[in-house]
């Protein structure tokens, strides 16, 4: 049984040249989209999304409203950073950020300067100055895998074929609101665009036509878009 979380219609034409609804095609693409959304860990990343499909035409729709994702965590949230003996030192808290804190240290002060004494630790033959742009290096932003995995479900979800894709992404009036100078200057397109709260994934196998990017619009207001 479809939830209002997620909703699925498909269409069906009938010989009279009508359409309905087709149950059997519904259950059948429900049953997909829970398992692709269950799969990638993307249950707490979607408020509401509605799914449909017209074969005929063909068109296919995926409107979603996202809830915020986490926010990136920073270098000095998951180590104990301090200076001694005129080098900056990390004691690393968690091993899972280990290879991104070694890739961010080897490119900005080459191998060469940076030493790893035991799995979780690492000194840097650097001024003291420096503490403060290590100190704030993000570590993991879950944005990014959220928007990775985001395109991935609904690449899954869509039916073979159908490779002609429009997408749209918007922010709601309150994070248009509350966007600051610092995060317009982000230049990562995929952490500026997991700050979007509503989107819309238009595919067919045609070009895709107006009638549908405005279909597509008014499911969004449906589910409770702006």
């Amino acid at each position: 049984m479809q939830s209002k979380r997620f909703e699925v219609e498909v269409l069906k034409r009938l010989k009279n040249g009508s359409s309905r609804r087709s149950d059997e095609e519904e259950e059948i693409l429900d049953g997909v989209v829970r398992d692709v959304i269950s799969d990638l860990n993307l249950t707490t990343a979607i408020e509401r999304m509605k799914i449909f499909m017209d074969p005929e035409e063909p068109y296919f729709i995926i409107v979603a409203i996202l809830r915020p994702p986490a926010p990136p965590i920073k270098l000095k949230e998951v180590a104990d950073i301090y200076w001694k003996g005129e080098k900056i030192v990390l004691s690393v808290h968690e091993e899972t950020y280990m290879p991104s804190i070694l890739g961010f240290l080897w490119k900005n002060y080459g191998r060469e300067r940076v030493e790893q004494p035991e799995r979780l630790s690492a000194i840097i033959n650097t001024p003291e100055s420096e503490i403060d742009k290590i100190s704030n290096f993000i570590v993991h932003d879950p944005s990014k895998v959220l928007f990775g995995n985001l395109i991935d479900a609904f690449e899954r979800i869509t039916p073979e074929g159908f490779r002609i894709v429009k997408r749209h992404f918007s922010r709601s009036q309150e994070s248009r609101a509350n966007e600051t100078f610092a995060r317009m200057k982000i230049e990562d397109f995929h952490t500026k665009i997991l700050g979007e709260k509503e989107m819309y994934f238009v595919a067919s196998e045609d070009p895709i036509k107006k009638d549908w990017v405005k279909h597509a619009d008014r499911l969004l207001t449906e589910i409770g878009g702006e």
